[in-house]
């Protein structure tokens, strides 16, 4: 999938999801055939996303400066 297709199919999902908060919902029978092939792509990407685990962070603590 090329990145045009990928930010296209970003876009989609992020207005779909802007339009599920206000409670109106996108009929998918209504969208072309690519924009629905790029929808459950890019769908497909975020849920793989989903189940990785996320990289260990180091602490966000500051060193206390030493006593006096």
């Amino acid at each position: 999938m090329d990145a045009k297709r990928i930010a296209e199919a970003t876009v989609l999902r992020q207005t779909e999801e802007r339009l599920q908060r206000v409670g109106l919902v996108v009929d998918r029978a209504a969208l072309s055939a690519p924009n629905r092939r790029a929808l459950m792509t890019l769908q497909r990407l975020t849920a793989d996303e989903a189940e990785r685990p996320a990289p260990a962070r180091p602490p966000l603590g500051f060193a206390y400066p030493p006593a006096r």
